[in-house]
């Protein structure tokens, strides 16, 4: 395990299966965990953030009802008693839709959105206990939102990650055996093709609940996720670290590590911790993220946080690869900048112009204001 003393090289050989599961004898190991690990506190930074988000909108919406006609019944027996907090909104509501609340069935669609307009008038928490078992509690709605969401990042990340691998790094091997592609357990993942998959993933779920959610835009779900995924990614080099892969390049910094048994079989010398180094990024990156959604309490055009992860994490990349020991890639090999860095390139441009984007309505306005002379 790690054996150090203050300013010495730092032995690392743990053993990366944290336990072998009984009857089946499957290995569970260290990285698997951490990477379940990541999901998990992503999981829980995410929930608060997308209950921010939603109380932002101030306006109820079809998707917060449970039950139309019990909703019906209630607000109609409220409204007609003068010290319910409900009977400030009667005189919000046309005759008709009044007229409908004393029926037995469900409004009209265009009578529903008279009768949510008005109810948004009032606070949601306030709404939640006048009107229980009609209204879904906030919480209720957003777990049930990020607990499907989830799914399919995790989905999309696995995928597009061994696709990344399979494609970026490894095809000459891949091609002639096709099956050994969905053998992921055996590993090959690479970080580059997990973006894209996640990038793809959010996109299809933010198409598919555009209806329910419209303030859930492509860019606005992305800007929720770049803060709680700035953390999990931290959990994933940590894992590469217990593993032993992803070496950095020799060296005799005082924090130099020595691994005892490299993924790779090369020979244990002294390295850079260089996953350690990208955690760190990771780390900071996410501070950051979280510095600025107190700072702007979560109001920002969309785009401008996913801009900045991008940027600062594919940035942090970029130049960490210079401490990393080469990595073979069919695609990118035999030039000064290794595939890390070719691969990151793009994210890093895409997120310069998608921060720049994001406040091009900023911009315009300034322009617009008048200037005292």
């Amino acid at each position: 395990m790690l054996k150090s003393a203050f300013f010495s090289i730092i032995y690392w050989d743990p053993n990366p299966t944290l336990f072998t599961l009984p009857y089946i004898n499957h290995p569970l190991r260290w990285y698997g965990l951490l990477f379940m690990g990541g999901i998990a506190a992503g999981f829980l930074i995410l929930l608060p953030l997308l209950r921010q988000k939603l109380l932002k909108g101030h306006s109820l919406r079809e998707r917060d009802i449970s039950n139309w006609l019990a909703l019906q019944k209630s607000v109609y027996q409220s409204i007609e008693d003068p010290a319910n907090p409900l009977h400030s909104i009667a005189s919000t509501l046309d005759k008709k839709t009044c007229h409908l609340l004393q029926q037995n069935k469900e409004l009209p669609d265009a009578n529903k959105a008279v009768l949510l307009g008005a109810l948004s008038s009032l606070d949601r928490k306030q709404l939640e206990k006048l009107l229980p078992k009609t209204i879904i509690p906030l919480n209720k709605l957003t777990f049930k939102y990020v607990d499907d969401l989830m799914w399919w990042i995790v989905i999309g990340t696995v995928v597009g990650a061994r696709l990344g691998h399979v494609f970026f790094y490894d095809w000459t091997r891949f091609q002639r055996n096709l099956v050994d592609i969905f053998k992921v357990w055996e590993g090959g993942l690479a970080s580059h093709g997990g973006t894209i998959g996640v990038v793809l993933a959010i996109y299809l779920y933010s198409r598919r609940n555009r209806e329910k959610f419209p303030e859930l835009s492509f860019l606005a779900l992305s800007d929720l996720l770049s803060i709680p995924v700035a953390f999990a990614v931290i959990f994933i080099r940590l894992g590469n670290f217990v593993n032993q892969e992803i070496l950095g390049t020799p060296s005799f910094v005082p924090w130099a590590v020595v691994f005892g048994h490299p993924a790779d079989g090369t020979v244990p010398i002294p390295r850079h911790p260089v996953q350690l180094y990208e955690a760190i990024a990771y780390f900071l990156t996410f501070l950051l993220l979280t510095t600025l959604w107190k700072f702007k309490k979560g109001i920002s055009t969309e785009g401008l946080y996913t801009g900045i992860f991008f940027v600062c994490v594919f940035g942090s990349r970029f130049f960490l690869e210079f401490f990393k020991a080469t990595q073979s890639s069919q695609l990118f090999d035999g030039g000064f900048l290794q595939a890390g860095q070719i691969l990151s390139l793009p994210f890093v441009a895409f997120g310069v112009l998608l921060t720049y984007w994001s406040q091009r309505g900023i911009y315009d306005i300034a322009d617009k204001q008048p200037q005292n002379e």
